[in-house]
């Protein structure tokens, strides 16, 4: 479909009455009412001796001020500096930080400080304990080794980049006209190589060599592989004919072989006039690939320098899990049908050595492997199996319903997350043992190590160290209170215990015997708390001390049931400064579960509970907010949605503070659509405000999703429309929950608004409910927003959408009128 763009915004001056050029909402400075003064609690650490915490302010637009506090007593700042961006403590209580291009070192002991400026490039490496500096200057560029005293360990001139894997630092650097290659591992630097060609990037390092780019010149470039004992260097353009450019490499084995994912020219290539789909096709996500390059995935043998390229015919994904001499191939589309989130792949082993596929079997999408990887652990019709790769066997791991699993380092464990309890699973004996955490609450290991593998694949190495902490942020799912407990010698410890607040963000030293971690309420801004293992939790650091506003926040838990007696939750929280003796209108903010959010800090600025409201903004300005809860049935998305809404606002009755002829819905995304439905068929509200949400669920079943690279069959089927059945057979449930079939039967005005780039709800859907509005004389107005997407990104438009959100309140809920809505009240 061609988009005539000039004559969509002929449509939208006309009959929107919204010329951006000159809209009195729209200015060009953020008013005060929308200004970002409120900061979160961010990446925080503490020294080693435990007596001092750093940590950044993070504000909507930047996170630089870093701030230096005493640990252990309360709101005891020694400094705050900003603007700076990394920082660490060291071993030895010094915190290094960055500010632009100068790396600062700061004794927190003595308060003395020494500097190195002119830093493109800096890292640090906790176990070696040092630091790695590029110094660039006009007159000479410098790769600096300092431990953690800044004491310079090594200098090596004319340096070009350094890159850091594990333990070991590669650096290249330029003398008299060739390239060396340099190691720095153990304290000791060794130069690996001479090279006559640039190195542009270093690519992989393992105990017997080094992978890395190099250009050749004339836009030519090479991947090249030295061995640092033999100091031989060969380059995969011996063996194979492709230019590569772009390319990710894994060692495989015994490092004697390297896995390439990269793309070769397409030499068919050529752009056709025309499209083709086929009715068959399992593979649609690929229709936006660049056809230009096709993908290619190589096995380069460095000891006999050859090539070998896997096909693709039978997997789509090969992967190279650890110390396994056996790929894992991946077939993504072999049962793809369109119609759920997870489907079962089609899984293989590749024998490096005899080239042979062997069949492992159809396994769940979620996937971990261990630090070896010899096992692989996936969940398939809620069961889980362990795959034994090396050896070939197949067990399934009963007594276990959690949805996240964690190896243990030395591959002999597997640790489940379970709710009241952490399952640990010995692999040699098969069996479980269960210790219990908190009855109710769902368990997280927050310090695992959780690498994701496969991109759009869910394949991650999940890992913990057994012989240090496992720290367990644990949460209640009914009432989202919170705890964080620690695994330590076969015990469970609590740390906090069953706290009403939310526990934000947990973080910890090297051997995990030291915590720091954020706590905040609905009225209680970030707050940061320390623990040690051998001592209680300690309240460090309270922010936003000055503002006046979060401890006059009151908000009440009520309960209520849908017509089918289901129990639901709704958080209403009063406006600031509240009067009893005074009416209040109210704004019904809706998505899914919304009671979730009874102990999130309410930010100022742009941030809220969805796009475009920011409830904090209109509880000062004087109107209460309602966030219900919605569950979905057999009725159908809008039904449901429709029932929960009612039934939780009627619950509000006993509140007489509430004007209930002054009541607003607004909702976005999922939240937009259920606004528009709503909107056809309540009575309760005086006005209604969707962004973002679907209109026609037909239309929608039956579109492409560009935002998930998939048809939007799914999201019905097994997704979030929850109707379970396809449109074949629940035609009239598709039609009876789409809002565009009752357009005439609003009876209140609506603000609609989306995003013309939006690749997950596609804007027109937006446009035909606005349209079906127009015919049927509704009072409606719909705001197009060309350059964004689904979620605002830009500044002006974030402005523009909450200002006149905040207009068509006060216009419909306080009577202030604004000249760009009375546009829509005035005959032509």
């Amino acid at each position: 479909m061609v988009i005539n763009i000039k004559k969509i915004f002929e449509l939208l001056f006309v009959v929107c009455g919204l010329n951006a050029l000159n809209a009195q909402s729209v200015v060009n400075e953020t008013p005060e009412n929308f200004k970002n003064k409120l900061y979160q609690i961010m990446f925080q650490q503490r020294s080693a001796n435990g007596k001092y915490a750093a940590f950044k302010k993070v504000y909507e637009k930047n996170s630089d001020t870093l701030v230096l506090a005493h640990a252990t007593h309360r709101n005891a700042v020694i400094w705050e500096e900003g603007p700076v961006s990394n920082f660490y403590f060291t071993s030895n209580n010094h915190l290094f930080y960055q500010k632009k291009n100068e790396i600062i070192s700061y004794d927190v002991s003595s308060k003395t400080s020494e500097s190195w400026k002119d830093i493109t490039q800096w890292q640090y490496l906790e176990n070696e304990k040092i630091f790695v500096l590029l110094q660039k200057t006009p007159q000479n560029s410098v790769v600096l080794i300092i431990d953690e005293k800044g004491k310079v360990l090594e200098k090596i001139d004319k340096g070009q980049n350094f890159k850091v894997f594990g333990n070991r630092v590669l650096i290249t650097s330029e003398s008299a006209g060739t390239y060396l290659l340099t190691e720095y591992v153990n304290r000791q630097n060794k130069v690996l190589y001479n090279n006559p060609n640039k190195i542009v990037y270093l690519l992989n390092v393992s105990d017997k060599g080094v992978v890395f780019k190099e250009d050749l010149g004339n836009n030519k470039s090479d991947i090249s592989y030295v061995n640092k004992a033999s100091k031989k260097k060969i380059s995969i353009s011996d063996s194979w004919k492709h230019q590569v450019d772009q390319v990710e490499t894994f060692f495989v084995d015994d490092s004697e072989k390297i896995l390439f994912k990269t793309g070769i020219p397409n030499e068919k290539y050529k752009k056709e006039f025309i499209d083709i789909w086929y009715g068959n096709a399992k593979d649609l996500r690929t229709k936006h690939f660049d056809k230009s390059v096709i993908p290619a995935v190589v096995v380069w043998d460095l000891i006999e320098n050859s090539v070998v390229e896997l096909k693709t015919d039978k997997c789509t994904a090969f992967f190279a899990l650890g110390d396994n001499p056996k790929l894992l191939c991946l077939d993504e589309f072999k049962y793809e049908d369109y119609t759920g989130g997870q489907i079962p792949y089609a899984a293989y082993t590749y024998d490096l050595k005899t080239r042979k596929y062997s069949h492992v079997g159809d396994i769940g999408s979620r996937m971990f492997t261990d630090q070896k990887g010899q096992f692989l652990l996936a969940r398939k019709s809620n069961v889980w199996e362990l795959y034994d790769l090396q050896n070939a066997k197949l067990k399934e791991i009963a007594g276990s319903q959690a949805g996240d699993a964690v190896f243990s380092e030395d591959s002999k464990s597997i640790l489940f997350e379970e709710l009241g309890h952490l399952k640990i699973y010995n692999i040699a004996t098969n069996q479980m043992r269960s210790l219990p955490t908190e009855y109710g609450y769902i368990s997280e290991i927050v310090n695992a190590d959780k690498n994701n593998l496969g991109g759009n694949i869910h394949l991650k190495k999940s890992t913990v160290n057994l012989q240090k902490p496992v720290v367990i942020k644990l949460t209640h799912p009914q009432n989202y209170s919170t705890g964080i407990s620690v695994l330590y010698r076969n015990k469970i410890i609590n740390v906090e215990r069953k706290i009403p607040q939310r526990i934000t963000s947990v973080k910890w030293n090297k051997d995990v015997s030291q915590l720091a971690y954020t706590v905040e309420d609905l009225n209680l801004p970030s707050q940061l708390r320390v623990y040690d293992l051998s001592k209680d939790a300690k309240i460090t650091y309270d922010s936003n001390l000055s503002d006046p506003i979060a401890r006059k926040i009151r908000s009440e838990i009520y309960s209520y049931h849908n017509a089918e007696g289901k129990t639901l939750n709704g958080v209403l929280i009063y406006p600031v400064d509240f009067d009893e003796k005074k009416k209040y209108p109210m704004i019904v903010n809706i998505y899914e579960n919304q009671s979730k959010l009874r102990n999130q800090f309410l930010m100022d600025g742009f941030a809220g509970s969805t796009d475009a409201f920011s409830i904090r903004y209109y509880l000062k300005r004087g109107y209460f907010v309602f966030l219900p809860d919605i569950i979905f049935d057999s009725r159908g998305t809008g039904w449901s949605a429709l029932d929960a809404v009612e039934s939780g606002v009627e619950t509000l009755r006993t509140n007489t503070a509430i004007d209930f002829d002054k009541l607003a819905l607004i909702g976005f995304s999922h939240g937009g659509y259920e606004t528009n439905f709503i909107a056809t068929q309540s009575r309760l509200f005086k006005t209604y405000l969707a962004g973002g949400g679907n209109s026609d669920l037909m239309r929608s079943y039956f579109s492409f999703n560009y935002n998930f690279r998939k048809p939007f069959n799914f999201q019905f089927e097994n997704g979030q429309y929850r109707i379970n059945k396809p449109f074949k057979d629940a035609k009239e449930l598709y039609i009876r929950n789409s809002p565009i079939y009752f357009a005439e039967q609003v009876n209140a005005p609506i603000l609609l608004w989306a995003g013309m780039t939006d690749q997950n709800i596609y804007w027109e859907q937006t446009m035909e409910f606005y349209l079906g509005l127009k015919r049927n004389d509704k009072k409606v107005i719909a705001l197009f927003y060309p350059d964004e997407g689904h979620g605002f990104q830009k500044a002006p438009s974030k402005l523009d959408i909450f200002t006149r959100v905040s207009d068509w309140m006060d216009y419909h809920l306080k009577g202030i009128t604004t000249d760009w809505i009375d546009k829509m009240y005035k005959e032509r």
